[in-house]
């Protein structure tokens, strides 16, 4: 890389990043090998909102996996699975739901937590998904009601 082209991306350094000079940047662990590296941080959409990360619960499906483990613990259900399945609903596009439960009576549900507001790409998966599994899994969207304190099921 060429010193000008170095120079042109310390000119687009990331704003965390802005208060170093060229040297210090150049020596900093940002940059390896003469490429600066994107800081940590979640991936955001255009929206500018945090994006799930596959695999790991946000705040709220902690709270919900809580509270299904006390289920499990009581006989309600015989046992739950965070992201265990992905249902295809197209070509090029899926829906995870955030969690797989086995009931006591053996059936088998999926249920995604949401928080106040649930976007509408999701609640179009969630929709098309229902008419598309019927009979196989139930669907089940579950809120947490601030006011309440506790879960609501739809």
């Amino acid at each position: 890389m060429t010193a000008p082209d170095m120079h042109e991306q310390w000119l687009r350094r990331p704003r965390g990043l802005r208060h170093l000079g060229f040297a210090e940047w150049l020596q900093r662990d940002s940059v390896v090998g003469g490429t600066p590296k994107a800081p940590d941080a979640p991936s955001m959409a255009r929206t500018g909102r945090n994006r799930h990360s596959t695999g790991e619960m946000n705040g709220l499906e902690k709270r919900y996996a809580l509270h299904l483990e006390l289920r499990r613990q009581t006989g309600e259900i015989q046992a739950w699975k965070f992201e265990a399945l992905k249902l295809k609903l197209a070509p090029a596009t899926f829906y995870t739901p955030d969690f797989l439960l086995l009931m006591a009576d053996g059936k088998t549900e999926l249920h995604e937590t949401k928080g106040s507001f649930i976007e509408d790409d999701a609640a179009v998966k969630i929709k098309v998904a229902r008419v598309m599994f019927n009979g196989i899994f139930d669907i089940v969207v579950v809120k947490w009601d601030k006011r309440l304190k506790s879960w609501t099921f739809q």
